[in-house]
């Protein structure tokens, strides 16, 4: 049997007949469960509770006659069962009477009306109670001269007198509340019951209705749809295992019929693409291609072509990448060899984007003093330097000092809780991995490089900077040893200006003593020839006075 629907109309047209069914009987199905809902509802939220509620009163009403009967003839202040008595008046029994009250506002006019009254009757009741147990809540309240009589007179009351009475009257009031509820609840119960199985019934009748429904809209489906579709598949599973089959399907003009002349046209395209794709050589490897099954000549072509091209180019970017960055580093090492901290801003402020990282530092090995070896940071980027700028990494101390301890690269994807933090305009957050790499050269570790990023650094470029820190060692070497040199240099010119100082000096003081020199032997001959002098005159005297003498004794003789 054909249709001159398409296959929408088809499938609509079976499933708007099913869909009414199913709608009708949901309508059913639907007021039933909301019916027995509403009853259910009834049931567990205001019968049921109303019972226990309604219990838990008569039981109340119950101990309360028990433990004033207790309370009247017991002077103990400290008695177990007074205790429970003010627990009685004071909690349970107005949370009791407050949930009955709640209740009750579902219940029937009479049944309200019994319960007001009965409530009041009760109210009365432990009021008299409750005076007898503020009357006698001491224990010298029970012999005083009064008392006696009147203890006799409540405990007659309450053991067989009008008090027992009265809550005796009480509680069958109770159970006769807790009947209609029980009553009421049966009657719930007995309405659920029938619409069960009213539900039933009409369950069964639809049942036998949807079977007929169903396997005529199952023939109809299945000789116009399902028996085309079944040979579509077939063909498709055939394609699956990547076998192009020469075929010839059938012209329809409804969903299949496109379908088919679609299935025919991508055979034909699918056949020349494999005569392409084998001829192509070298092409478009980024391409990706998943294959049809392990026996598709297509993809298995593809995939070994893409995949040759694809590992080739890789192997020529990486060996390229890391011989230009070596080249580049060389150079720039070469630049900055001869100052420590130039060379250190400069080669990580260019590693860290050369490896497209995020952060990066390096740490070198201060030695200047024997007694205290440490690793200082000489150069930062995109750094908290502020954070590192007097701190001092000993051997073995952190990661940093780890990687110095064992002089091996260290590379850390799962990184510790606030170890180091990315800062960028959106705030900080964890690298996602961390490289470690120390700067070995003549087996001595000059510095430690360190590289963070968000993105895992690929094992080449490990392997590049791990050539590149032992480039980094070398020159770092050379450059302290340039460093010490050119400090020596620096002393030692220091130490030949101050001798040429003090040379001058000398000579100064040399020439100042010379000219002293000259100035006392000008004197010490001045001084010659004045004693000269003197000696001549001295010698001068002498011969005046020996003439003087001569001249005196002359004299004397004279006379």
């Amino acid at each position: 049997m054909r249709f001159n629907l398409n296959i929408s109309s088809k499938l609509w047209l079976g499933f708007g007949i099913l869909l009414g069914s199913i709608l009708i009987s949901g309508a059913i199905t639907f007021g039933t469960l909301v019916k027995t809902s509403r009853l259910n509802n009834e049931l567990h939220e205001i019968a049921t509770p109303s019972i226990l509620a309604l219990k838990d009163l008569r039981n109340l009403i119950n101990q309360s006659e028990k433990l004033i009967a207790v309370w009247i003839n017991t002077p103990t202040e400290d008695l177990p069962q007074k205790t429970q008595l003010n627990v009685l008046h004071n909690e349970d029994f107005p949370i009791v009477v407050k949930r009955i009250k709640q209740l009750s506002k579902n219940w029937s006019e009479s049944n309200k009306r019994i319960l007001d009254s009965m409530l009041n009757q009760v109210d009365s009741a432990f009021h008299h109670q409750h005076e007898i147990m503020l009357k006698y809540d001491q224990k010298e309240a029970y012999f005083a001269m009064e008392a006696e009589p009147e203890l006799r007179i409540l405990h007659y009351s309450y053991s067989s007198g009008d008090k027992f009475e009265q809550l005796n009257l009480l509680v069958g009031i109770v159970d006769i509340l807790i009947h209609n509820q029980e009553v009421y609840s049966d009657n719930v119960r007995n309405e659920m019951q029938n619409a069960f199985n009213t539900l039933q019934n009409y369950v069964m009748y639809l049942g036998v209705i949807f079977f007929f429904i169903g396997c005529i809209l199952a023939y109809l489906i299945t000789k116009s749809i399902v028996t085309p579709i079944n040979k579509l598949r077939n063909l498709l599973s055939t394609m699956g295992e990547g076998i192009l089959p020469e075929v010839q399907l059938d012209d329809r003009q409804d969903e299949i019929g496109h379908m088919n002349r679609a299935l025919m046209n991508l055979i034909a395209g699918l056949k020349s693409i494999v005569s392409f794709s084998k001829s192509i050589g070298a092409g478009n490897y980024q391409i990706n291609f998943k294959p049809l099954s392990a026996n598709d000549d297509l993809g298995t072509s593809l995939l070994l072509m893409r995949n040759n091209l694809k590992k080739v180019s890789e192997d020529d970017y990486k060996r390229n990448w890391s011989t230009g960055g070596l080249a580049k580093f060389s150079e720039l090492l070469r630049i900055n060899s001869d100052n420590v901290i130039a060379l250190s801003e400069k080669l990580i402020s260019e590693l860290v984007s050369y490896l497209k990282a995020n952060q990066g530092a390096i740490f070198v090995v201060n030695d200047s003093t024997s007694n205290d070896i440490f690793l200082e940071m000489k150069g930062c980027y995109a750094w908290d330097r502020q954070k590192f700028i007097d701190q001092k990494v000993y051997f073995g101390d952190g990661l940093i000092g780890q990687c110095w301890q064992e002089r091996d690269s260290l590379y850390i994807t799962d990184i510790p809780k606030d170890y180091i933090y990315i800062t960028s305009g959106l705030g900080k957050a964890l690298p996602k991995s961390i490289l470690l790499v120390p700067m070995v050269s003549n087996d001595v570790v000059y510095g430690v490089l360190e590289i963070a990023s968000f993105q895992e650094i690929q094992d080449y470029e490990i392997d590049f900077v791990k050539r590149l820190a032992e480039s980094t060692a070398t020159t770092i070497e050379s450059a302290k040893v340039n460093e010490k040199t050119k400090r020596l240099l620096i002393e030692s010119q220091s130490s030949q200006e101050q001798l040429d100082k003090q040379r001058e000096a000398m000579k100064i003081k040399q020439s100042e003593m010379d000219k002293r020199n000259e100035s006392m032997s000008a004197e010490v001959n001045l001084l010659k020839k004045e004693i000269l002098e003197l000696k001549q005159k001295h010698s001068l005297v002498r011969d005046e006075n020996e003439v003087l003498q001569n001249l005196v004794l002359k004299l004397k003789k004279e006379k």
